[in-house]
């Protein structure tokens, strides 16, 4: 079973960093295995545990040793999702080889025997692939894996995806002048994921795991990736890529002895090229008593975090083990939930807390509880933590905790096992590759129902306790804190005594939680709204029927059930005009108002009690403000409906803002105000925003002043005009019952006082057509975000064909952006082009370019964007490109249309801007066929034609602005 199962859904509102979070593996524990001696070539379930694998997959291998899973699966329909697991990462490497993992996994894509440099990617979008989305690998710790999501279930498409994996295998060329072009790439790479954030982190692993190996990183080291050829490429590569250690994994539309033998003959003459090497001893670690660290960075305040670190372990799979993953979960929920109770009682020292025991590196188990603290009071924060700490340790659980804790878990499996058939063949193959990688047996939904609904009959309250203390008894208490906040040179002494002075302090035993109120709270309406229209009409190019329902209220049901997600419905109330409709010093207090509901539970519910109350049934509901409307919006199970309609209308009806919740609004703003100041990659969508649409929309980014001057009165008094302003919606698509549900909307909605039609306000955008712009950023991390702009409107988005052309030609300049600024330049890992318009501003619309690079680059990378725009206002785009490039995008459209999400956002658009954007969906596919080379090439002189407009957010030592 794979462990990501039992990860619940983080609580609304939540905020803490990712990198105070250390946390591995289940309970009980006992000594380290050698090093990846568990990568032998056999299954888990082959070790002779006690669970049995997936009853529908079939688990294989060759003569040669290599493996393969198949498992039919009917989402989304007509594709198959292959994956080609290498159990080799940069735990293989030798300290001299750090990154070659990672170098060989990008190698896989620049010249293989089949394909040579240049011919894949090509080769895959004429197949419907597109780079990055359908086509990708990554590299970890102790894996390299490569994915390709095909099309097409077709025998010969399979057969090609099997070539192209076994090219992978033990064909990749490596071809010295391909090796030196690629080393630009990784490196631009290594720049972009490097941030402040990621040094923090490597930090905190230096403190957590110093002296292992598991402080390298995958992407590797600078000098060994600068130094390296395709000789060192090619030791590393005939080492570990031997059969014995790869798994083939086919998930999708296919029967599985169909498969089989494309499998063989793809892979049966695989063979290890010398004698396999021994793996380079990991490492342990051995903390002993309390050790601080702290970790001077720009984030506002400070991140703290207490881990109980244990030495390596590893354990193979058995009903014992998921036992003590199951208790670590009813722990977690149970600690977790005093976490928020906390929270909901006011004057919490913490925006957000977290308890967790995680899988992480599948080799040190630890239990970690993290909080991201409310302004100075760090000192608070830490004594809140070792108390609640110390509180469950000595005292346990109480009875109500555990019943709700086991109730929620139960419900969790049984929605698991019911709603399986709901996921994605991708999914489902990825979970497939990291459980087998984890040494974990492979199950299937209802196995796991089944048997954690049968522990969960067994396992006792005493248990989860004693699991909970063997969790932190580990010797150790280590201490890390991270944030703006100068502690002085003595930092680590100020934590430690911090946790001390805590640690004087008597705790309690919990008292039960007193009951909270029962939901629904509001009592229901006398009399609801009479139906007056009920229609239906059938969508277009689909086998879905709109039904179509007004209430006397003027409330409008638009009801789209779907059978794409079993058991699964989304809900959305749409009312109002959204932020356009309102004032710039409106728009600020409605962003205001949204953070500050968030920080609370449906209605007046506080976030504790909406836990309690509706949280374990998995049903969420959540207020926002887009453009164009606000939007009360949630999702659950279909047994839930009622339920689900009745928080959206409690939403409604009873928005509640307390003043709590507003100072952590305060603060939250604040906090991501610090944070965006001393990051390029947190500045550059408010730059763009706010220079590209010259003023015309105020920007997402709140600002603190302003903030703290909203008040609560002036909150409700937006909360109560927002209700009053129509249209009114209601958006149903997926699995539900539609004649109940348009009862308990007539109840319900049709109670609502009739709403006056909002109206937007007319916004048009100022672009900077022939204007430049540098904004300086103090970032730590010398890089820069560089975005180039045409204008190019669309003011009738009746020409959808147009819009189909300047679809395609986004991809286009994308594709040439790959080949020219990332492949040949080197200069940038992942550049990007689109176009986007908005008709909420009249059809305002523009092609961008964005390259993320490093500093020292940023001129040639503005020569080369500028270098593919000219070319292509010259030259067009060259033939076939048409063809080629709308086959990943008719791909993606055809898989689009089989996901819920996709369809609720056709009707809201539908519903919003009473335009035909059913019908326009139906016709994208055919639009796109119908785009020629020629469209291409003119449209191409016709953008670029256009004034340029450009922006440029860099790192530099201090925030100023030129212009």
């Amino acid at each position: 079973m794979h462990p990501s199962r039992l990860r619940g859904a983080q609580p609304k509102g939540w905020r803490w960093v990712a990198l105070a979070v250390v946390a591995v593996l289940a309970l009980p524990w006992s000594a380290s295995a050698t090093d990846a001696s568990w990568y032998d070539g056999r299954w888990p379930h082959e070790r002779g545990g006690d669970m049995p694998p997936h009853p529908d997959a079939l688990f294989g291998r060759l003569d040669n040793g290599l493996r393969y899973v198949i498992l039919p699966h009917g989402k989304p329909a007509g594709r198959v999702h292959l994956s080609l697991d290498v159990q080799a990462g940069s735990l293989m490497e030798t300290d001299e080889q750090a990154g070659l993992a990672h170098y060989l996994e990008h190698m896989a894509f620049n010249g293989t025997r089949n394909f040579p440099p240049g011919a894949l990617i090509p080769f895959l979008q004429r197949h419907g692939m597109g780079f990055g989305g359908d086509v990708n690998a990554h590299t970890a710790h102790t894996e390299t894996v490569f994915t390709l999501d095909l099309a097409s279930a077709d025998q010969g498409e399979l057969a090609t995806g099997l070539k192209i994996l076994r090219d992978v295998a033990d064909g990749i060329l490596l071809q010295e002048p391909e090796v030196e072009k690629e080393r630009g790439v990784i490196l631009a790479e290594k720049s972009a994921r490097d941030s402040e954030k990621a040094r923090l982190g490597r930090q905190l692993r230096e403190a957590l795991f110093g002296g292992t190996r598991f402080v390298n990183e995958p992407i590797g080291r600078e000098e060994v990736l600068r130094a390296a050829d395709g000789a060192a490429l090619r030791r590393f590569y005939e080492a570990w890529y031997r059969p014995e250690r790869m798994i083939v994994v086919v998930v999708g539309q296919v029967e599985r002895e169909a498969v089989r033998p494309l499998v063989e003959q793809a892979f049966a003459d695989l063979s290890g090229r010398g004698p396999a090497p021994a793996v380079v001893a990991w490492g342990d670690v051995g903390h002993k008593g309390v050790r601080a660290f702290f970790f001077k960075g720009s984030d506002a305040g400070l991140s703290v975090a207490v881990t109980a670190l244990h030495g390596r372990r590893h354990d193979a799979d058995s009903v014992q083990v998921q036992r003590g993953q199951l208790l670590d979960l009813l722990a977690t929920d149970m600690l977790n939930g005093r976490l928020v109770a906390r929270i909901s009682q006011g004057g919490a020292p913490f925006l957000g807390a977290r308890f967790s025991v995680a899988p992480r590196f599948n080799e040190f188990p630890s239990a970690s509880l993290s909080a991201s603290c409310v302004g100075e009071r760090w000192q608070a924060c830490v004594g809140v933590l070792e108390q609640e700490l110390r509180g469950a340790l000595q005292f346990g659980f109480t009875a109500q905790e555990f019943d709700e804790a086991r109730r929620s878990a139960r419900q969790r499996f049984e929605t698991l096992a019911k709603q399986s058939g709901n996921r994605d063949s991708k999914d489902i193959a990825a979970e497939i590759v990291s459980t087998i990688n984890a040494d974990r047996v492979y199950q299937s939904e209802q196995q796991t129902r089944d048997l954690y609904v049968g522990l969960l009959d067994t396992v006792t309250r005493g248990e989860v306790e004693d699991a909970f203390r063997r969790a932190w008894d580990s010797g150790n208490r280590l201490i890390t804190a991270s944030g703006n906040h100068d502690l002085g040179k003595d930092a680590a002494d100020k934590l430690e005594a911090a946790w001390a002075e805590a640690g004087a302090v008597a705790v309690l035993p919990r008292a039960e939680s007193a009951e909270v109120a029962t939901f629904p709270y509001l009592p229901e309406p006398q009399r609801g709204g009479a139906v007056v229209a009920d229609g239906r009409r059938a969508v277009p190019a689909s086998e879905l029927e709109l039904r179509e329902v007004r209430l006397a209220n003027g409330v409008v049901l638009k009801l789209l059930p779907t059978p794409f997600e079993k058991g699964r419905l989304s809900l959305s109330f749409l009312f109002g005009r959204g932020l356009d409709s309102l004032s710039d010093q409106d728009q600020a207090v409605a962003r205001a108002t949204a953070r500050t509901l968030q920080e609370g539970g449906v209605g007046s519910l506080t976030r504790d009690a909406e836990r309690r109350l509706l949280g374990w049934r998995s049903l969420k509901v959540d207020e926002g403000y887009g453009n164009d409307s606000f939007v009360i919006a949630g999702a659950g199970r279909r047994e839930d409906q009622d339920l689900l309609l009745t928080a959206l209308w409690t939403q409604y009806s009873d928005p509640t803002v307390r003043e709590d919740g507003r100072q952590r609004m305060l603060e939250g703003v604040r906090k991501g105000a610090v944070e965006r100041r001393s990051s390029v990659d947190g500045m550059t969508p408010l730059e763009n925003e706010r220079f590209l649409l010259g003023g015309a929309r105020p920007g997402d980014d709140l600002d603190e002043t302003v903030a703290a001057g909203i008040g609560l009165d002036a909150m409700r008094d937006f909360l109560a005009r927002s209700r009053r302003s129509g249209p009114l919606v209601l958006v149903a698509v997926g699995d539900f019952d539609a004649d109940a549900l348009v009862a308990c909307s007539s109840l319900l909605l049709g109670s609502i006082p009739v709403a006056a039609e909002g109206a937007q306000l007319a916004r048009s955008p100022a672009f900077p057509g022939g204007q430049s712009r540098t904004v300086a950023v103090a970032d730590k991390v010398q890089k820069a975000a560089l975005t180039l702009a045409w204008r190019s409107d669309l003011a009738d988005e009746t020409e959808q064909k147009t819009l189909a052309v300047r679809r395609l030609l986004a991809a286009a300049i994308n594709d040439r952006l790959r080949e020219q600024v990332r492949e040949e330049l080197g200069a940038a890992y992942s550049p990007s082009a689109r176009y986007r318009h908005d008709v909420t501003l009249g059809g305002f619309g523009m092609f961008q370019m964005s390259v993320k690079t490093e500093n020292a680059l940023l001129d040639a990378v503005r020569a080369a964007a500028r270098r593919v725009a000219a070319d292509l206002a010259r030259d067009g785009v060259a033939p076939g490109t048409a063809e080629r490039l709308r086959a990943p995008m008719v791909a993606e459209w055809t898989k689009a249309r089989a996901l819920n999400r996709y369809w609720q956002r056709q009707v809201e658009l539908e519903s919003l801007r009473r335009l035909p954007y059913l019908a326009w969906a139906a016709e994208q596919a055919d639009n796109l066929r119908r785009v020629s080379d020629e469209d291409l090439s003119r449209e191409a002189r016709a953008v670029f034609a256009q004034p340029l407009a450009e922006i440029a957010v860099v790192a530099e030592a201090a925030g100023t602005v030129a212009q």
